[in-house]
């Protein structure tokens, strides 16, 4: 487990999740944070699925411009990464941004929205049997806000 003053990364799940679990979604940590997921996605061995869950709960602290535009950056270094992403969240107004953004991002890689970690945890150790598409087309899986 790796820890800064604006997030903590650690793996769970037997190490078959990798979680950042942040305390804030300003500029220094979104930079931070794109640079720590740059070497992990540039060094991960593609033999293996590489599972990522953001937890961005953070109550009424709605994401930072600098936040969505490195999201959108980190979806061109994931490239062919075989995987899931899952993004918690407990703000109705966030979620949907989020969303909406995750709609819009291009690639392989299925992401989704959620508010409850154990649903969000389920789904991303799931067979990959939901298709990119289906999730665009879904509300957030086990988000009621």
């Amino acid at each position: 487990m790796s820890e800064n003053k604006h997030y903590r990364k650690e793996w769970i799940e037997n190490g078959r999740i990798i979680c950042i679990r942040f305390n804030d979604v300003g500029k220094e940590a979104a930079d931070l944070c794109y640079a720590d997921l740059a070497e992990l996605f540039g060094q991960w061995n593609l033999d293996r699925p590489l599972h990522l869950l953001m937890d961005v709960r953070l109550g009424n602290i709605l994401v930072s411009s600098q936040a969505l535009m490195r999201s959108r950056q980190v979806t061109r270094i994931t490239g062919s990464t075989p995987g899931r992403t899952a993004v918690l969240i407990d703000n109705a107004f966030t979620a949907q941004i989020v969303s909406g953004l995750l709609r819009a991002l291009s690639g392989e890689r299925e992401r989704a929205v959620f508010s409850q970690e154990s649903i969000a945890r389920a789904w991303l150790l799931q067979n990959n049997t939901t298709t990119t598409a289906e999730i665009k087309k879904a509300p957030p899986p086990g988000y009621e806000g």
